[in-house]
């Protein structure tokens, strides 16, 4: 174990359920990994030391109690207080920002979503991605492909955009100005003809 960063549980945040989700997923790597042969008891003992003194004033499990009952526990705790109205506001204002990248933006679709507790996850991430990305032209081909769309294609249409944009951008600064300028006159004395 000394050769692996154990996980850390954030106590502080104000997203203490988005917090709990991203320490379990890492935890339980190390559950359901390097520790799989050890008892559940020590399971449970390594998920107190993980929680660490924050974690253990809000639930300190038994000598004897279940993994599953102790994380259920910890679930319950970390769980949002039923915020919906909040949720939603958070995820209808996700925008893809000009300096942030396609990918960290459906990350934060798909985290936010999650809050919102809407039957529909998927539909609400790919009409968020239709509607707030910051591509027209992928806005567009995700419309083109309409009851069709799916996250991933959307993810695929995507860096294809951002390739051909950043290709038209070096291109664009790559041009001799003065090319422009002579092509402007010429056209300027062949209308006075």
């Amino acid at each position: 174990m000394a050769k692996y960063k154990s996980p850390e549980m954030l106590w502080t945040s104000q997203d203490l359920s988005h917090k709990w989700r991203r320490f379990y997923r890492q935890a339980s790597h190390f559950l359901d990994g390097p520790l799989h042969d050890k008892e559940e008891n020590a399971k449970v003992s390594y998920l107190k030391i993980w929680v660490g003194d924050k974690g253990l004033d809000v639930f300190e499990p038994e000598v004897e109690v279940k993994l599953a009952v102790v994380v259920k526990k910890y679930e319950e705790y970390c769980a949002p207080r039923k915020k919906h109205i909040m949720a939603a506001l958070k995820f209808n204002e996700c925008q893809q920002a000009n300096s942030g990248g396609f990918d960290s933006f459906v990350t934060d679709l798909k985290i936010l979503v999650k809050d919102y507790a809407y039957q529909e996850e998927e539909r609400m991430v790919h009409d968020a991605i239709v509607f707030r990305c910051k591509y027209s032209k992928v806005c567009e081909m995700c419309l083109n492909l309409a009851d069709e769309l799916t996250i991933e294609k959307a993810v695929k249409i995507v860096p294809t955009q951002e390739t051909n944009l950043d290709s038209l951008r070096k291109l664009a600064k790559d041009e001799d100005p003065t090319v422009n300028v002579l092509e402007k006159c010429q056209t300027q004395s062949r209308h006075k003809r």
